[in-house]
């Protein structure tokens, strides 16, 4: 049997992010002006997707395991993960950035923040060579961009600038919510700022090899993900949608079966 507990820091420099250079800046608002109504700077292209290598990131994790090595046809072990800092301003290969002219402001909360996980797994040998194993995974609830459907000044990427009316945050999403109750016109809010649900799923497999002489095995599988078929709720993240922060569609139980050969 082991114990351990790890203290895990990264840092990394010069990620891939993208914006669009084919804009003009307005000093007035701090953003673009709207390519429909003022062109764009080269007026032989449209929208452009420019690659550069600005970005960064930052995450500070410590684990925590509880490991049975394999004995008397039986393992198994126990990992749990707090989430102390996970930063980023990168968007890949995407454009996603609120202000084209303003990369630096993007730089907060990842989007696959989760402040805790666990996850267990488990293996048992069993006479006539069947063998159970198992997995349990939990996780807190992962950051979500909330966003709205319309993009101000014709800019491409994910809107965390509200030009409408007030929105209000509805009630039932506000311990899920690290932004203001009430996002006030000409107002952005954090990004990466709503929770998800927490997930929990356990998966099981039984497999049982079978000799068919010489070294040729065939192992026959019988699995399933989400045994006990919790949804597992995936969210709104629009605002101006009536749905915001709440559970739209669930990923339920599958199961499947196979076989592999060896010789």
């Amino acid at each position: 049997m082991g114990v351990d507990a790890d203290l895990t820091y990264q840092s990394e420099r010069n990620l891939v992010r993208g914006r669009d250079p084919n804009l003009f800046y307005d000093p007035v608002t701090g953003y673009n002006l709207d390519p429909a109504r003022f062109g764009r700077p080269n007026r032989a292209y449209g929208q452009v997707q420019w690659m550069e290598s600005e970005g960064k990131a930052e995450t500070m994790l410590l684990a925590t395991s509880f490991t049975r090595r394999f004995r008397d046809n039986f393992q198994a072990g126990v990992t749990y993960t707090r989430t102390l800092r996970q930063k980023d301003n990168t968007t890949g290969f995407g454009i996603q950035a609120n202000n084209q002219f303003d990369l630096e402001d993007e730089y907060s909360r990842s989007g696959d923040f989760q402040r805790d996980t666990i996850r267990a797994n488990g293996i048992v040998n069993l006479p006539w060579a069947f063998s159970v194993s198992g997995s349990y995974f939990y996780g807190s609830g992962t950051y979500r961009n909330a966003s709205l459907s319309g993009r101000p000044y014709g800019k491409p990427g994910t809107n965390r600038l509200n030009l409408g009316a007030p929105i209000v945050i509805p009630a039932a999403v506000l311990d899920r919510w690290d932004g203001p109750a009430v996002i006030e016109t000409g107002a952005v809010w954090p990004r990466n700022a709503l929770r998800g649900l927490p997930l929990h799923k356990v998966d099981l497999r039984v497999s049982r090899v079978i000799t068919l002489g010489g070294d040729v095995r065939v192992t026959l599988l019988a699995e399933a993900f989400n045994v006990f078929n919790r949804p597992n709720w995936t969210i709104s993240t629009q605002e101006n949608n009536a749905l915001f922060g709440r559970r739209t569609a669930g990923l339920y139980r599958t199961m499947q079966l196979g076989f592999r050969v060896l010789f």
